[in-house]
């Protein structure tokens, strides 16, 4: 199931709907940027789309139903992310879930979220199949027992 979208704040509500599709068929929703690299005619101008990336990141985490993880990648996303989507200030490291990449978890008293896993994927590490690996480790641990 995919949906595409310019990334712009005013997408929030659409892609929480297109969010809520995927959760009931017992999908993973995925939210996601191009890995294409844009050029810009100014400075201003990329840091205007970073704003805007990070704004409606941060209103679909503040706006998310209930999600069982959270996966993010990306070294000022990860930390826009936790801190304004989830408006934490603090996590619990719980170790590597691939090498250098961290599993932390939310408090147990997080208003939306208590002990919500979250795997973080800083900028340029990481295999090509280092997310769907991360994502079979989260999404469904049981299997990784008998391995």
């Amino acid at each position: 199931m995919w949906f595409r979208q310019r990334c712009c704040p005013s997408n929030g509500p659409s892609a929480l709907a297109q969010i809520a599709v995927a959760q009931a068929a017992n999908c993973t929703a995925v939210v996601y940027t191009s890995r294409q690299v844009l050029s810009f005619e100014t400075a201003a101008a990329r840091l205007s789309l970073g704003r805007a990336v990070s704004q409606l990141f941060t209103f679909l985490l503040r706006n998310l139903p209930e999600i069982g993880f959270l996966i993010t990648k990306g070294g000022i996303t990860s930390n826009d992310s936790l801190s304004q989507g989830l408006e934490l200030s603090q996590v619990r490291l719980l170790g590597q879930i691939l090498p250098g990449i961290s599993l932390v978890q939310l408090a147990p008293d997080h208003p939306r979220f208590p002990l919500l896993p979250v795997v973080l994927f800083p900028g340029n590490v990481g295999q090509a199949d280092s997310l769907t690996l991360a994502h079979k480790r989260i999404a469904h641990p049981q299997d990784q027992l008998s391995k």
